[in-house]
């Protein structure tokens, strides 16, 4: 016959192991749910800024010139921006800003966009003749 403790002992251990495991399990549960729902923003800020990097590439490249010393072409830093224009064609609210943005028309700038539709269309703030 066994002993009366080691009876109590072998029967209550996964009951306590249980009432132990089953309210830590559910309160990480509800500590996710609250995070995810009430603190979202919060959490997505911080894993943008552990993924998320900007960081300036500057190219300076040479000066290319023809044999009598005359600049053929000049590098000069620019702010481009692009848009794709299978997503932007048709949302005049986007081109109104985006045109707004650059100090263009914006029905100039989106016949612009509707005629490179298969391709990227970009633009850059600085003409060729001010590059010299």
């Amino acid at each position: 016959m066994t002993n009366r403790s080691e009876f109590h002992f072998q029967t209550l251990a996964p009951v306590f192991g249980a009432f132990c495991f089953v309210p830590m399990c559910s309160g990480y549960c509800v500590e996710g749910s609250v995070l995810h729902i009430t603190d979202r923003d919060f959490l997505q800020g911080r894993g943008d800024a552990r993924t998320i990097r900007t960081v300036p590439l500057v190219a300076n490249r040479g000066l290319i010139t023809d044999r009598n010393g005359e600049p053929l072409a000049v590098s000069t830093p620019v702010q481009s921006i692009w848009v794709n224009p299978t997503e932007v064609a048709e949302e005049d609210a986007a081109i109104a800003i985006l045109a707004q943005e650059l100090e263009l028309n914006a029905e100039a700038l989106a016949s612009n966009i509707k005629s490179n539709s298969s391709r990227d269309f970009s633009m850059s703030n600085v003409a060729p003749a001010s590059g010299s």
